[in-house]
């Protein structure tokens, strides 16, 4: 895949530390406020008993606003506990700050269970007089049949309350009139989740609705729309959208919806509106394309063949043997002029008269080609080839995906396995070199093993060219095994605050000298391993600018049953240099050229290499703080 999650699995960790239920919870200097909250729905089976009551749940606001280890420590009556919860471990807060950071927050709240009277406010939300108001103009607005009026004061209304069915209710009744069905469909399917009193009027306009093939594919098509524009609205991490605005490219995509007849136009459109943010780290994933169990990693191959930007053009850079690649007469330097008939020269022309910088024109293209190499067993991509000699003219080479015999790792959360490359040695003269192509478990128990194999005098070399991300805690692990004090490898800004990339010493810290080498395709936790360390003076940085493509990510699934990677957060150098479109520069640039890979040199290890050999053999420097930034 070659995409990243950066994030997932250190939100994943600190909130795992929650297990204790005496996890100690600062005092916030700011208190969580309530954004996104659920009423909990009156158990049917109850009503007969009028079993009601008032319960208190005690719960954990995270950092990222959502809520852990929910529980009732008094209830009116055991049986409701478990709904009142389920509830609240729904509800969305801004976050606890402390000292300008989002901080863990323990809060209690009563949640009160009713018989008879579901829609009676329970006096949680402060906003419950302005709501009301804003519904009554809605209502004369309706009634007046100024019905885009009554939309925005109905809008208003539920962002002000959004767990009350009446603002989704009134709302809904608009968009019917207006014949806006995949909308109205969408405010009644709320309404009744948030009052089960409202399912009457869900079914009667369910009835109203054609049922054929159409319609059904208008209503998934509109809800996945939905699910990736609300996702961004409510979790983007700049609450400026960076200029754009958002809630105006709701309107502007929903009115080209009609235009997607199909599940692959559907995804080129929700890619184009993500687009609009001009952010990495936002794209829609085919669910044929994502591998989750062992069965589905034969659908997955490989041409064979490795791929980098080199001297303007996307060039191989290896070719195994007896790979289809090789078969074809494929060679390392090899230029690849276009793709089934795309132009890649053209491509990135297009590419920079649309602003995009030379960065990351390169990037997008190289993974373009990827992608084609890398495709379902038995799909075959035609290339238009360019080799290093005279005698070697355009030709047209036919490539046919195979199955691939390399070790895939497994699926966290949404997160899809993804095969691995990792070379983990160290030569006789005691320089190590640590190659990989993304960050996930089964490498770092590789590199563990090299890291205790590496002796006092040796070198490292950390090899993350097209390394284009992964799980942002190995950084911090990689780190910690070569620094012998705590320290902040970089820190994450979600839109209520900021969570730091803490290191901690590990046993048997290495403390000799290590390169880092990275290339336009060195993204994400590449990036923030590569820029911590060159900032701390732990490491030297050999290559090129990396990708600037450094975003926190998650991943989601959609009702068509693809996935949706959407950043959450900025993420900064320990001295507050952002890296999403800057990148990290080199300490040494150096380049690879078509030649260079046509001999089999690399002068970017060479350079590595001469380094760390003149390190070796001048004077001994502190290992809490190495200096390696002098030429």
């Amino acid at each position: 895949m070659g995409a990243s999650i950066f994030g997932l699995l250190c939100i994943f960790i600190l909130r795992s530390a929650l297990a204790d239920p005496a996890f100690p919870s600062p005092v916030a200097d700011e208190a969580p406020r309530l954004i996104t909250g659920y009423r909990p729905q009156y158990p049917p089976e109850f009503a007969a008993s009028q079993v009601e009551g008032e319960i208190l749940i005690d719960f954990v606001v995270c950092p990222d606003g959502t809520v852990t280890h929910a529980h009732a420590i008094r209830s009116a009556d055991p049986r409701l506990s478990v709904y009142a919860e389920a509830a609240v471990s729904k509800w969305i807060f801004s976050p606890g700050i402390k000292n300008g950071r989002a901080v863990y927050t323990r809060l209690r709240v009563p949640v009160v269970f009713r018989t008879g009277n579901s829609k009676k406010e329970d006096g949680l939300n402060p906003n419950a007089v302005a709501f009301s108001s804003h519904l009554g103009e809605g209502n004369a607005d309706f009634v007046q049949k100024n019905y885009e009026g009554a939309i925005s004061e109905f809008s208003t209304a539920i962002r002000l309350v959004p767990d009350s069915a009446a603002g989704y209710m009134a709302r809904a009744q608009v968009y019917a009139q207006e014949g806006r069905a995949d909308e109205a469909l969408d405010d009644f399917s709320q309404s009744a989740l948030l009052d089960p009193a409202d399912r009457d009027a869900l079914d009667a306009y369910r009835k109203t609705l054609p049922d054929t093939p159409a319609s059904k594919w208008a209503s998934v098509r509109y809800r996945t729309f939905m699910e990736v524009w609300r996702t961004v609205y409510e979790t983007y991490f700049d609450p400026t959208f960076g200029g754009v605005n958002w809630l105006a490219m709701r309107e502007k995509y929903r009115l080209r919806l009609a235009t997607a007849s199909d599940k692959g136009q559907l995804i080129a459109l929700l890619q184009q509106m993500l687009g609009e943010l001009q952010r990495t780290h936002f794209a829609i994933i085919p669910r044929e394309a994502a591998v989750f169990n062992p069965a589905e990693r034969t659908r997955i191959g490989t041409t064979g063949a490795e791929v980098a930007f080199v001297e303007g053009g996307v060039v191989f850079t290896e070719v195994k043997t007896g790979s289809a690649a090789a078969e074809a007469g494929l060679h390392p330097g090899d230029l690849i002029a276009k793709v089934d008939g795309v132009s890649l020269a053209s491509t990135l022309a297009i590419l920079r008269q649309a602003g995009m910088s030379p960065t990351r024109g390169a990037l997008y293209v190289t993974g373009f080609v990827e992608a084609w190499l890398n495709a379902a067993v038995g799909s075959q991509v035609n290339l238009e080839v360019i080799g290093l000699s005279a005698e070697a003219p355009h030709r047209n080479v036919k490539l046919r995906c195979a199955t691939t015999d390399a070790e895939w790792s497994e699926p966290i959360g949404y997160f899809p396995s993804t095969p691995i490359r990792c070379e983990a040695t160290r030569d006789p003269d005691g320089i190590a070199l640590l190659q990989f192509n993304i960050f996930v478990p089964p490498v770092m128990r590789k590199i563990k093993v090299l890291l205790r194999q590496l002796k006092p005098g040796d070198g490292l070399i950390v090899d993350l060219r097209g390394n284009g991300g992964g799980i942002t805690t190995m950084a911090s692990g990689i780190s910690g095994r070569l620094c012998r004090e705590e320290f902040v490898l970089g820190s994450m800004h979600q839109r209520q605050g900021a969570i730091d990339l803490d290191v901690y010493p590990q046993d048997s810290v290495f403390d000799g000298p290590v390169a880092i080498l990275i290339d336009g395709r060195s993204a994400s936790t590449s990036e923030v391993l590569a820029a911590g360390l060159q900032e701390r003076h732990r490491a030297r940085v050999f290559g090129e600018l990396s990708a600037g493509a450094a975003l926190p990510s998650v991943f989601k699934d959609l009702s068509t049953g693809d996935l949706f990677q959407f950043a959450i957060a900025d993420v900064t150098t320990p001295s507050g240099a952002l890296l999403e479109g800057k990148g990290v520069a080199p300490d040494e640039s150096v380049l690879r050229s078509r030649a260079d890979l046509a001999a089999g040199r690399d002068p970017v290890i060479e350079a590595a290499r001469k380094w760390i050999d003149k390190e070796r053999r001048g004077p001994k420097k502190d290992p809490k703080r190495l200096s390696m930034r002098e030429p």
